[in-house]
């Protein structure tokens, strides 16, 4: 709402905008929210199968995705627009944080959904491994640690004793480490991590400029009702796209009002199991404090699946508790 009217208001003084363009994105995102919603939804008694073949297929469809974008990783295959607005193509991603972003909302996706694969131990490792690979090969610095923690948390649903597993594996990728590390595809990765934390060390740039967070002190008198998205250049900042946060858009495009309606809607998604919905989405919300990561449909559709698999559960707890 607050968009169409910036969009309209604009219009109306003879500037032309692309403000709608937002709204027509969560409209979308909407919808492929409800599609989790009624896929994974109809939980009664005679749906029970599809619903149980409905979450392993989407738990494979998973593993197969990660696996091509590895394939496509390993053998170099770029099918991004490489033009000046999108110079750090990779795969078929416009940027490499995208690609380090949904690696993790499909490990997190995988995790939540209660399918067979989830209690196997070499899905799991085979998935974490895709993941890893993947975000590493992104350079996405905050996905890396979100990898290693869900991973965590797969074993332990699964058997505490599995955890000791886990990091004998890292334990044994330690070891090989000095030999992986010489290979070309690494080498390429380490230079590119490099290049990114280097990029501003000798400016007196700060992190929040980059990012554009400055804007949140330098136009106050948005915060109550919200900028809006979009026309960017309306303000006096170092950035001039959109600010790299998902809760900093939040607050400085909708307010502080819009904010906390968003943060509502948060805590009712992960409400009927507080404590792990919230350890499980941490990856996610900590990506979303330094990156913009609302526009991406799956994130909506884990939010959705989230809500739907604890409410199920709920449920069941509560017939088993009656009975």
């Amino acid at each position: 709402v607050i968009n169409i009217i910036y969009y309209f208001y604009f219009s109306s003084i003879g500037i032309n905008n692309n403000m709608f363009i937002p709204p027509i994105f969560y409209l979308f995102n909407f919808i492929f929210y409800l599609i989790f919603f009624f896929v994974l939804g109809d939980n009664d008694n005679d749906n029970d199968n599809d619903n149980n073949n409905n979450i392993n297929l989407i738990s494979i469809v998973i593993i197969l995705s990660l696996l091509i974008q590895v394939i496509l990783a390993v053998l170099n295959i770029n099918g991004g627009i490489v033009d000046n607005t999108h110079r750090r193509a990779i795969i078929f991603f416009n940027n490499p944080n995208q690609l380090g972003y949904f690696a993790l909302l499909m490990l997190t996706l995988f995790t939540i959904l209660p399918s067979k694969l989830r209690q196997n131990i070499f899905a799991i490792l085979f998935t974490v491994t895709l993941t890893a690979i993947l975000i590493f090969y992104s350079g996405s610095r905050a996905a890396m640690i979100g990898v290693i923690f869900l991973g965590i948390i797969l074993l332990f649903q699964i058997g505490k004793k599995y955890v000791l597993s886990f990091f004998g594996i890292i334990l044994i990728g330690l070891f090989f480490f000095p030999l992986l590390i010489q290979t070309t595809f690494i080498q390429e990765r380490i230079n590119l991590l490099e290049t990114r934390n280097n990029r501003f060390t000798f400016t007196n740039i700060s992190e929040a400029q980059i990012r554009g967070y400055d804007r949140l002190w330098l136009h106050p008198e948005y915060l109550f009702f919200g900028a809006g998205e979009g026309e960017f250049d309306r303000f006096d900042s170092y950035h001039n796209l959109e600010i790299h946060s998902g809760f900093g858009t939040v607050i400085f495009s909708y307010g502080i009002l819009g904010f906390i309606i968003f943060i509502y809607f948060l805590y009712k998604t992960i409400e009927f199991n507080k404590a792990y919905n919230f350890i499980l989405l941490m990856p996610i919300l900590i990506y979303n404090i330094s990156h913009q990561g609302l526009r991406t449909s799956l994130f909506w559709g884990l939010l959705a699946a989230i809500y739907i698999i604890s409410l199920n559960e709920y449920k069941m707890n509560l017939f088993y508790k009656k009975k």
